[in-house]
């Protein structure tokens, strides 16, 4: 299959490249940016995609796809914002700035799918930036045990990974962490435990977001790699309730 990544419906050069596809009765799909936030169904797992476009019949598989053209991809300058009623303009802003930086790294998780395949208009996007599921491809290429892992929009496809992972499940950022301030307040966007509570109020379509199966720690490393050398430090964030999942929850009692 070829796949074509544009950034819109209207783009007559990318529509003069389809017709001639259409003559040659060549296999091909089409992607545009947006449709990774407007579509029926997304899922992201195993370096590997499966996206259904609205208003088409078939399940697009990144396992299938031979060639890309990378035309054009979504422009953030149009990106669909929200706005707060009654909240200060930075709230609004500091939301939308977090969404958009989310859409990045999912578009970023995206590409990195194809990655390997023949392109034609390579994207800066592709390894632009390390990745937290890049991070996570590379350990089990390694033979580093590795938690699963999914990317979706669909309370279908996060329901069937719920009880897969027996209801142990966690949800994070797909890129770097931000934050908001409420009335002086600061509000970070932290890792959390997914219960069922939690998997009851989240609405049949949401935004692209990234789930993990939840692992039990005793502590948590953190190593950095410098010059050669390793650095290894030990968080004890279990020995806190409230750190034990994110140790950034800082309890200041």
């Amino acid at each position: 299959m070829i796949l074509i990544l544009g950034r819109s419906s209207v783009d007559p050069s990318t529509e003069y490249v389809i017709d001639e596809l259409m003559a040659a009765k060549a296999d091909f799909a089409r992607i545009n940016g947006h449709d990774i936030l407007d579509n029926e169904y997304l899922k992201i797992s195993d370096n590997t995609f499966e996206i259904k476009i609205d208003n088409e019949s078939i399940i697009i598989n990144s396992e299938v796809i031979k060639t890309v053209w990378f035309r054009r991809w979504m422009q953030y300058d149009i990106f669909p914002m929200v706005s707060f009623k009654h909240q200060p303009l930075h709230l609004t802003n500091d939301v939308n700035d977090h969404r958009i930086n989310e859409f990045k790294a999912s578009s970023i998780a995206f590409l990195n799918c194809i990655r390997d395949k023949k392109m034609l208009g390579l994207s800066n996007l592709i390894q632009r930036e390390v990745s937290k599921i890049e991070q996570l491809e590379i350990a089990k290429e390694i033979g580093l045990k590795i938690p699963n892992y999914l990317v979706t929009n669909t309370k279908k496809e996060l329901l069937n990974f719920y009880y897969e992972n027996s209801k142990r499940i966690i949800c994070k950022n797909i890129g770097n962490g931000s934050g908001v301030i409420v009335d002086g307040q600061s509000f970070g966007f932290y890792t959390s435990l997914i219960d069922d509570e939690m998997m009851s109020a989240i609405p049949d379509k949401f935004f692209p977001s990234l789930f993990q199966e939840f692992l039990e720690k005793e502590v948590e490393l953190r190593i950095f790699y410098l010059d050669g050398r390793c650095y290894t430090m030990a968080i004890f964030s279990t020995l806190d309730q409230q750190t034990a999942v994110d140790f950034r929850r800082y309890n200041n009692k």
